[in-house]
Parts: structure tokens; C-alpha cells; sequence
């Protein structure tokens, strides 16, 4: 199960995203924000470097990162969603996207492969969560150069997680829906953040924080296809009838809820070396 549950992910469980939820991750999953990414290149002194961006999905960090730096090598351990991520990249005129079909524990071998002092940015979104953050963070301190950076970014609160009537309502149809109970914030609570930027700083990172607010309108289709980029194949209901009717059960606790309001924050730990 990929949708964040109150079950404790396994470490060696590769999280399934694959087919359609690729395709649902890949249009409805909020972009990062341009500026922030220019601050974030800038603060690693990193344009014209080159980057790694782990656990990529369909490119919504990498894609922007490569408009910035030599090249970006994003590694997912989907193919998937590497997939979408090339395709992503060829919308954008950007030919020094290399995916790589790999998890974090690659990370090692890369950096070796890239040679010394050519590594200058790493990067970890959303996807962190699924990680062995320890595990990733001890091998960045000891392949990223003297001045080299971590960044981990928390890419805003699921729009089932906020604080808002329409947030609960959609919490609650998920819940009835599925038969579980949802608890997790995906890594992007205080109490979350505070814990990796602790693990950061044990690895020996100067730890800065950078952040950007926004809230957009959501539609119901948005709201459907940003439940189904969080479900793994085996969850998300099969296209046809019951597809419809996920659909028209998500929209009905909205009745009256629309548009609902994702009140995001997106918030980075940049930690140095």
C-alpha cells in the first residue's frame, strides 16, 4: 500500500508507482515554486554544476533543475515515472535530464562514477518519506564536496492532511472508502521537518531553511487526480464503473465544499557541507 497510512513503510518495500498512478502523479502534482528553485541553486553556488535529485518522480523538481545546471541525474526506482519524467523534460527543451532507474542507496556509485568534485547539488523531494533518510543523508556527507548541499524539500501538507472543512470532509470519504485510517503527513509536519534537519545536522550539515506559501483553487477532477497519484495499482479503482463512482463519492463529501483550498507550504532544509 503507497497511500500514507497509519502503517509503518518498510524500509525495503519499494513503493509502487507505476501506470496510471504515474500518469495521475504526472498532471496533478503541484510544481515547485521557480524562484525557490533559483534560491536553492544559488545558495550551492551550483549553476552550471552538476545536480542529483533522488527519488525524481515525473521531474517536478528536475526538469527545473536542469534549466539551472549542467546536467541533473534523477534517479527514481520507477520506470514509470522515469518515464514521464523524460517526456517532461523533452516538453521543456532541456536534453541534460539523465534518468537512472535506481533508489537512494545508488547514491554512492553515482557520485563515484561522476568523479571527483563534479557534484554539487543533492536533492530529495516528497519522497523521503519512503527512504532510509539516515542511510541517504550519511552517504551525501561523505560524496558531496566542502561546500556542496543537501536539500530536502517538503513540497506541502496533502490536501487530505490540512486543517480545513473540505480537507476533513475529503479525509473522511477516503477513509470510508478504503477501510483505513489516515494519519501521515508525508514528512511535511514541524515535528517531521525538525526530525530530519536534527539527522542532517548529526551528519555534519549546516542546516538553513527556505520557504514559499500559496494557496490555490482545486477543482473536483483535481481533487480526484491528486487522490489517485497517492494510491498504488493495487488501491486505485479499475477505469469503468468503479472509477465513476470513487470519483462521484469523493465529490459528494465535497458538495458544497468546492472549489477546495490547497493551502500549500512548501519548505526546504538546505543543509552545507
Amino acid at each position: 500500500m503507497t497511500f500514507p497510512t497509519d502503517a509503518p513503510v518498510q524500509l525495503d518495500e519499494v513503493p509502487d508507482f507505476s501506470g496510471e498512478v504515474a500518469a495521475f502523479y504526472d498532471r496533478y502534482r503541484r510544481d515547485y515554486p521557480e524562484d525557490l528553485v533559483d534560491e536553492l541553486v544559488a545558495a550551492c553556488a551550483a549553476d552550471g554544476a552538476v545536480a542529483i535529485d533522488i527519488g525524481c518522480g515525473t521531474g517536478q523538481l528536475s526538469v527545473p533543475l536542469a534549466r539551472r545546471m549542467a546536467t541533473v541525474i534523477a534517479l527514481d526506482p520507477s520506470a514509470d515515472m522515469l518515464r514521464y519524467a523524460r517526456r517532461r523534460a523533452g516538453r521543456a527543451g532541456t536534453a541534460n535530464l539523465l534518468p537512472v532507474l535506481a533508489d537512494a542507496t545508488a547514491l554512492p556509485a553515482v557520485a563515484v562514477a561522476l568523479g571527483p568534485g563534479t557534484l554539487r547539488l543533492i536533492t530529495v523531494g516528497t519522497a523521503i518519506h519512503l527512504m532510509d533518510h539516515r542511510r541517504l543523508f550519511a552517504d551525501a556527507a561523505r560524496v558531496l564536496p566542502a561546500g556542496g548541499g543537501l536539500a530536502v524539500l517538503a513540497n506541502g501538507t496533502p490536501i487530505w492532511m490540512q486543517s480545513t472543512a473540505a480537507s476533513r470532509a475529503l479525509r473522511s470519504a477516503i477513509e470510508q472508502w478504503f477501510g483505513i485510517t489516515l494519519t501521515r503527513t508525508c514528512a511535511t509536519s514541524p515535528e517531521e521537518l525538525a526530525g530530519l534537519r536534527l539527522a542532517m545536522e548529526d551528519n555534519g550539515f549546516r542546516v538553513t531553511e527556505m520557504a514559499r506559501d500559496s494557496t490555490v483553487q482545486l477543482t473536483a477532477e483535481e481533487v480526484f487526480g491528486l487522490v489517485c497519484s497517492a494510491l498504488g495499482p493495487e488501491m486505485l479503482p479499475a477505469p469503468g464503473l468503479d472509477r465513476l463512482a470513487f470519483a462521484a463519492h469523493l465529490e459528494a463529501a465535497l458538495d458544497g465544499l468546492l472549489p477546495v483550498p490547497d493551502l500549500s507550504t512548501v519548505r526546504v532544509l538546505l543543509g552545507r557541507r
